[in-house]
C-alpha cells in the first residue's frame, strides 16, 4: 500500500490510515487501506470503519457473518457462563 514504507503489513497502521481517509471522505483510499488491514489481521474496529465507508460511498454489501466461536487470534472462544443468581454472564477465565 502506498504510504506504508515502514511496515506494509502493519494492520493497525493500515486501519488508522483508512480511518484518516474516511474522515477526509476519500472513500476509495479508505476502502483500500481497511481491506488490506482486515486481510492481515481482521478486527471489529476495521470492519466497522469499512462498513461506514461502504455506506457513505453508496456501496451495498451483505454483512459477512463472523465465524462462530473463533477469536481474533484464531483460537476457540469458550462460551460465557451464565448464573441464575446474577443478571449477567461471566467471562471465562483466561488460560
Amino acid at each position: 500500500m502506498p504510504g506504508c514504507r515502514t511496515d506494509p503489513n502493519d494492520a493497525r497502521l493500515l486501519m488508522y490510515l483508512g480511518e484518516l481517509a474516511y474522515n477526509k471522505q476519500l472513500w476509495g483510499k479508505a476502502q483500500g487501506y481497511l481491506e488490506a488491514s482486515i486481510g492481515i489481521a481482521p478486527s471489529p474496529s476495521a470492519r466497522l470503519i469499512l462498513a461506514k465507508v461502504l455506506d457513505e460511498s453508496g456501496q451495498s454489501v451483505e454483512a459477512e457473518p463472523a465465524p462462530s466461536g473463533i477469536g481474533t487470534d484464531g483460537r476457540r472462544i469458550k462460551p460465557l457462563r451464565c448464573s441464575p443468581y446474577f443478571s449477567g454472564c461471566l467471562y471465562p477465565k483466561a488460560a
